[in-house]
């Protein structure tokens, strides 16, 4: 009989609210059906004390958090590095425990990711073998927009993202001397249903 790894790896859940959240029961199923013995818990942190908590986090020797808003990127400030869809974005929302330090990811940036490749693979090829310029159109909220845009440098080709609307633009966020340089600040254009048969840029992928 071995007693190696007796002490059951903890995994947190922080946000504010969480109330209803899905996180803690959506990573425990993946865990219990992966073998995996690990144990999660969700805590609500007012906004003024996550520091306190996420150093409880990592003083207590937890193998990762899962984070929820508002602190997506404020946690940045308290990891050692990024994934390179989390450093794009400018927010992370999920951090593991490292010998190096807590390194902090985005799923849902990772995600989009697959989820483009996947969709954009072989098509719209120049008898060159590069791809002609396409449009992502995005029906939803003008954050998601911001975060596909932001991944798109990773993407092989030339790609411009849309916001399915009333003609004109969606600004982004004001510029912040804090935020990171890599993340849209300008104008997505917002484009309405007549408009897109007029499209300079085919649109190739709508996301809801």
């Amino acid at each position: 009989m071995t007693f190696d790894r007796l002490v059951q790896p903890l995994v947190a859940c922080l946000g504010s609210p969480v109330a209803g959240d899905p996180t803690q029961f959506v990573m425990s199923r993946i865990a219990r059906e992966a073998g995996l013995d690990w144990r999660f818990f969700t805590s609500e942190v007012e906004p003024d004390q996550f520091e306190t908590a996420f150093r409880g986090v990592q003083a207590l020797g937890m193998a990762g958090v899962s984070i929820l808003e508002p602190f997506q990127e404020s946690v940045l400030g308290f990891l050692a590095s990024l994934s390179t869809e989390a450093s794009l974005l400018g927010r992370a929302s999920v951090a593991r425990r490292e010998k190096d330090g807590w390194i902090g990811d985005h799923t849902l940036g990772a995600a989009m990711m697959q989820l483009l490749r996947a969709r954009l693979r072989g098509h719209s090829l120049r008898e060159d073998g590069t791809m002609s310029p396409q449009a992502i159109l995005v029906r939803g909220s003008p954050l998601r927009a911001r975060m596909i845009e932001g991944v798109l440098p990773l993407l092989d080709g030339e790609f411009s993202v849309l916001l399915y609307g009333e003609s004109g633009s969606v600004p982004g966020p004001p510029p912040d001397a804090s935020e990171p340089e890599s993340v849209s600040v300008h104008t997505i254009p917002s484009v309405s249903l007549e408009e897109l048969s007029s499209l300079e840029r085919p649109v190739r992928v709508l996301i809801f």
